[in-house]
């Protein structure tokens, strides 16, 4: 909301870039994943009932966790969309704020390259397992490619985000570190690298964390 506020007073409406659209789609789309994680942490879902615990639900126990397991699949699909546009609007303002330099060549190819990423995760998320509606099959559990926190899903999500995180952060890197300034400015320009590396640390601690807890349970 500052954001925005912030390029309306300085720049007005007529004056938004693509990132600043793109900060509107984030917002819908953290707010629908905050939803989502809402409903799931209340309903709870499917993927951690044994097949003799679904085989016993009552219907209207089954119709509760068919709920949840459908909103946790819309939270899979925007926490994707989420990440995938802050990517995209990190690039855009790169665009403005590198313009002339020489690194500027290197942020189309990667828009290009983090766009097909996307592509490619909702293609795995919703082709994968078909019909989709097996996700949310109460009995006999589909198992495998048919949970939305499976290995397939998980991992190449996991391994084209820290990618594309790692040539984001390259991208200013040869500009920005050379630079000569106050002990303080370096200071918060090393913290908002050292931001980014906890970033990628913190999606793989996550992605380990749900398949521990999904093959466990």
């Amino acid at each position: 909301m500052a954001r925005i506020a912030c390029r309306v007073r300085t720049i007005g409406l007529a004056g938004f870039k693509p990132d600043d659209y793109i900060v509107f789609l984030s917002w819908g789309t953290y707010t629908v994943m905050t939803v989502a994680a809402h409903f799931v942490g209340g309903v709870g879902d499917l993927h951690a009932l044994s097949e003799e615990e679904r085989k016993n639900l009552t219907e209207d126990e089954a119709k509760v966790l068919v709920f949840g397991t459908q909103w946790f699949c819309i939270g899979v699909a925007t926490y994707v969309l989420f990440i995938w546009t802050l990517k995209l609007n990190m690039l855009f303002l790169y665009q403005r704020v590198v313009k002339g330099l020489w690194v500027a060549r290197f942020i189309k190819p990667t828009i290009y390259l983090v766009i097909a990423t996307f592509v490619a995760i909702y293609l795995i998320l919703f082709c994968a397992c078909r019909p989709y509606s097996r996700m949310w099959t109460v009995y006999p559990d589909q198992g495998g490619i048919c949970r939305p926190d499976s290995v397939l899903n998980m991992v190449p999500a996991l391994v084209m985000n820290v990618i594309t995180d790692v040539l984001i952060m390259a991208i200013p890197a040869p500009v920005v570190i050379p630079i000569k300034t106050a002990l303080w400015k370096r200071i918060i320009l090393i913290a908002l690298f050292g931001a980014g590396l906890f970033i990628m640390i913190a999606a793989i601690l996550r992605v380990t964390m749900v398949l521990v807890v999904s093959y466990n349970s």
